[in-house]
């Protein structure tokens, strides 16, 4: 494969890792961490290297520590070399760390490998009982044009069924586009040393927060987070009518300086959209950097080639909002986006968007064919048997209810990763406020009561805590109803009468 000229847009921050370097990537670049395992690199991918006597530590992407914000990369992995004497308590070093990783960790004769909180660096690998060596990339599409592997039959009649029932099509379990490569999901770490993969969180049972002391916690957490973001980034903060984005925006208090918000309006969105018209009120009322990007369905071919090549079958539905915002900020700004936090939100549905169940964990007992069935995915065999397997893998859990470590692993660490890989082609990076491991642990430590869907009192309280004026425009209002034509003249009658 070669990579075209131009934008250099094409498979943008991506790698590939395995025994040797790849060809036919011009001007990507060559990292080795031993003389059997070495990287090829996108460009714009940051990759960072510390050792110390025994010990090597590699960075893929980028980490963000909100305990010592004006930490550069650099600085953070010096510190967990350090600081930690072994594998076990590096990665417990890690939970109170957010952004955008892979880290990659040697120690004599061992390496191991695992990402960030909830996946969105994504990692995908071969399986070597059908493959000869084991290759690491970013996506499935990179290793398979390397092996010469073609698309496994019963996965592309999967993702073509699921494409023309939602937009919003994800894969399950640890499956791609070949049935040599698998996916490697959040709270697991690849041990290159035995060529297996161990879960490592959930590990112990989850400590109840009271409400108010979760409140003050986790809003302290949240304004670290966004503090040492903005140290790092020119953030742009995308600003819906949602509850997710307005908990960011009142974390946003102390730099709401230093950071632009923005929304835009889809082609198919009306100019009375709560979306757009809730936004615009409320940075004004606050007086922040607003800029408002209108979208188009006209697309450039270039641009759309290159979606298709960084995500295979990735979701159509996202190329307007991505090319009005790459011709908008021309990707000199780290868009900040609100997902994640549906982790401890969605609590206790699970299914899509506009489409979530109710389940009773008591009495939903888990298995392949419910997953799928909560997940739009009903009657397929290629998602049953990968929930099954995922299940398999998800035997110890302690106290977390299983659909929250579905939705974690799952929705997040395949949906919103395989999206992270496409915003990359609008923006400088992508930055998600919510990928922290302790900040969800706190959230999920919350009393379920107050996580339930409906008017979600304890994020309100959450965002009255660090900014209540955030609050002084609503939050998904729902539409008014229309009255029917019979009903509206029973009123204009009644209004003449008593005016007789």
């Amino acid at each position: 494969m070669v990579i075209p000229r131009g934008k250099n847009l094409l498979f943008r921050q991506q790698f590939v890792m395995g025994p040797q370097y790849a060809d036919g990537f011009e001007s990507w670049k060559n990292h080795e961490i031993t003389q059997s395992l070495v990287i090829t690199s996108h460009p714009d991918l940051n990759i960072s290297h510390y050792s110390k006597k025994e010990k090597t530590l590699t960075l893929i992407g980028y980490i963000i520590d909100p305990n010592r914000p004006y930490h550069d990369n650099e600085e953070i992995l010096n510190r967990l070399i350090l600081e930690n004497t072994d594998f076990g308590d590096l990665i417990r070093s890690t939970f109170e760390l957010c952004g955008n990783w892979i880290l990659i960790y040697k120690q004599y004769d061992e390496i191991f490998l695992f990402h960030d909180c909830t996946g969105v660096r994504s990692i995908f690998y071969t399986d070597v009982d059908k493959t000869k060596d084991l290759w690491f990339a970013s996506q499935p599409r990179l290793i398979a044009s390397l092996l010469n592997l073609q698309e496994d039959k019963n996965a592309i009649e999967f993702i073509m069924s699921q494409k023309s029932m939602h937009e919003d099509h994800w894969w399950p379990g640890e499956t791609s586009t070949y049935s040599e490569i698998k996916a490697l999901l959040p709270n697991n770490y690849f041990d290159l040393s035995k060529g297996e993969i161990f879960r490592y969180w959930p590990d112990r049972n989850l400590v109840k927060l009271p409400k108010d002391d979760a409140i003050e916690k986790i809003s302290r957490k949240l304004k670290k987070i966004m503090l040492a973001a903005a140290q790092r980034f020119n953030l742009a903060l995308a600003l819906s009518c949602g509850l997710d984005s307005r908990v960011m925006l009142a974390a946003s208090k102390d730099i709401n300086e230093k950071i632009c918000i923005y929304n835009g309006k889809r082609p198919e969105m009306s100019s009375k959209h709560p979306d757009i018209v809730i936004p615009k009120r409320l940075t004004s009322k606050l007086k922040l950097d607003y800029h408002y990007i209108p979208q188009s369905n006209d697309i450039d071919d270039d641009f759309k080639k290159k979606f298709e090549m960084i995500a295979p079958y990735g979701m159509e539905l996202l190329l307007p909002g991505l090319q009005a915002e790459f011709n908008y900020f021309k990707q000199q700004k780290v868009g900040a986006t609100g997902n994640i936090l549906e982790v401890a939100r969605f609590y206790p549905g699970v299914g899509r968007q506009n489409q979530r169940l109710i389940i009773n964990p008591a009495e939903n007992i888990p298995s392949g064919e419910f997953l799928a069935l909560i997940t739009g995915m009903k009657d397929s065999p290629f998602a049953i048997e990968a929930f099954k397997n995922w299940l398999g893998s998800a035997n110890e859990v302690f106290n977390l209810n299983i659909y929250d470590l579905f939705y974690w692993e799952q929705r997040c660490g395949r949906w919103v990763s395989n999206n992270c890989l496409v915003f990359l082609l609008a923006w400088k990076e992508v930055f998600f406020p919510y990928n922290c491991r302790n900040l969800l642990i706190d959230l999920l430590s919350v009393s379920d009561v107050h996580r339930m869907p409906g008017d979600y009192p304890f994020f309100k309280d959450l965002i009255r805590n660090m900014w209540p004026d955030v609050l002084s425009e609503p939050i998904n209002p729902k539409p008014k109803q229309k009255i029917g034509f019979l009903l509206r003249s029973k009123r204009s009658l009644k209004k003449i009468i008593r005016r007789k």
